[in-house]
């Protein structure tokens, strides 16, 4: 059953552990928004509501760069998937949508969680929600301080933003790939080839290759997420209050994980940064999702311990815009 932390602000932070646990009442959605920003909320809100065809080509004044957003935190080897999230936030800020946006922030294994940005925004709608934007902002290695970047990178018109922030392992255990600021927009002189599925076409690992990685991180791994998660879960919080300022609506959300693989090794830091993202959300009175157990995910739909393959994506991606649907369907 998928855990959701709805959280509301309490008098004390609530502890959990394996896994996000549920605590009663309706999950808070903050929205701030300038009197232009509402005016232009106004005007759309027929389209919205209608869920009308307009798309992010429509007309639209474009956002500007923030002043302190230039230039930004790059990671030190960049790659494509680096290359394509410039790319579209700075077709987003051209052509600012006029329908919700969605977005997912995350690693490599947010990268391989859904099918493509134009399937995902047609299962929102199919599932009830509205007409959306989707977009899947992830890459290699991607921090939390990559993100807090990046996030600002994103318009600000009016319309509602649900932010995705993915977390996992990896992302409290990422120590900074960073080559040093580098620019908010890709260079002139980059060519670069995106494909979003790294995976596509490889063996699947067995059972038994699996179980290695996952004793191979424990062994190699486990020291550097306790030296780092700490500083991670504070960059985390800061994302979360950068986004609630721009008016955003960010989700904490749980990244997929072949837990057949896994099985009890990494019990112990998994919720340890769990109790962490959950004393986060109540804070901030933002949602924390988990459908890493109520996804139908097999050991099958994994290349390894952490990345889906295409019968795992399609499985992924339908829950994550069910959920994208309903959270957007609570924000009207």
């Amino acid at each position: 059953m998928t855990r959701r932390l709805q959280a509301r602000r309490p008098h004390r932070p609530s502890r959990v552990g394996a896994a996000p646990g549920r605590v009663p009442g309706r999950t808070v959605l903050y929205r701030c928004l300038t009197p232009v920003a509402v005016l232009f909320a106004a005007s759309c809100v027929a389209a919205w509501a209608g869920g009308c065809a307009c798309d992010t080509q429509t007309p639209a004044v474009a956002t500007e760069l923030d002043a302190d957003v230039a230039p930004i935190i790059w990671p030190g080897n960049p790659r494509p998937d680096w290359y394509h999230i410039l790319a579209v936030l700075e077709e987003l800020r051209e052509r600012p949508p006029l329908r919700p946006l969605v977005v997912l922030f995350a690693g490599s294994s947010g990268r391989e969680s859904t099918a493509s940005d134009e399937t995902w925004a047609a299962e929102i709608r199919e599932l009830g929600g509205p007409a959306v934007v989707a977009r899947n902002l992830s890459s290699r290695n991607k921090t939390f301080a990559h993100d807090l970047d990046l996030v600002r990178l994103l318009p600000r018109t009016g319309v509602p933003t649900l932010v995705f922030i993915g977390v996992n392992l990896g992302r409290f255990t990422q120590w900074a790939y960073e080559a040093g600021p580098g620019p908010a927009t890709v260079p002139e002189h980059v060519v670069f080839t995106y494909t979003q599925h790294a995976y596509a076409g490889r063996a699947i690992l067995s059972s038994a290759e699996k179980r290695l990685r996952v004793e191979k991180w424990v062994d190699e791994r486990l020291s550097v997420f306790d030296t780092h998660v700490e500083r991670n879960t504070a960059t985390l919080a800061e994302l979360v209050r950068v986004c609630l300022a721009r008016g955003y609506e960010p989700v904490l959300l749980e990244l997929p994980r072949d837990t057949e693989a896994t099985g009890d090794l990494m019990d112990d830091p998994i919720a340890r940064y769990q109790r962490g993202c959950a004393e986060i959300a109540e804070e901030y009175g933002i949602p924390y999702m988990d459908f890493v157990d109520d996804a139908g995910l097999v050991s099958t739909d994994f290349y390894d311990p952490w990345h889906l393959v295409e019968s795992g994506y399609v499985k992924w991606q339908r829950r994550l815009a069910r959920t994208a649907a309903g959270l957007l369907i609570e924000s009207r």
